[in-house]
């Protein structure tokens, strides 16, 4: 993927997901991940995304964000049974 050229003075909005929803688009279910451990990225970006994408989906499929405090984007400290198939 080609990524555009930008001068110094423009903003990356083009490589923000959240400008690229669009409203009545048919998303798929979404399940978003976030936590207050994250020190990479501030955990309000996944609470606005959630809830961007849930005002926009057409689709009914739900769009879910799964919050807990001591999270962080990696789930190091996440330990949940895995499912077995």
């Amino acid at each position: 993927m080609d990524l555009p050229r930008m001068s110094k003075t423009s903003a990356p909005c083009s490589l923000i997901p959240y400008h690229h929803v669009e409203d009545g688009a048919a998303y798929p279910a979404v399940l978003l991940l976030s936590g207050d451990a994250d020190t990479r990225c501030n955990p309000m970006h996944a609470r606005k995304m959630a809830a961007r994408l849930q005002a926009a989906s057409g689709s009914g499929y739900p769009i879910l964000l799964d919050y807990k405090r001591a999270w962080d984007t990696c789930r190091s400290s996440l330990s949940r049974p895995r499912l077995r198939l």
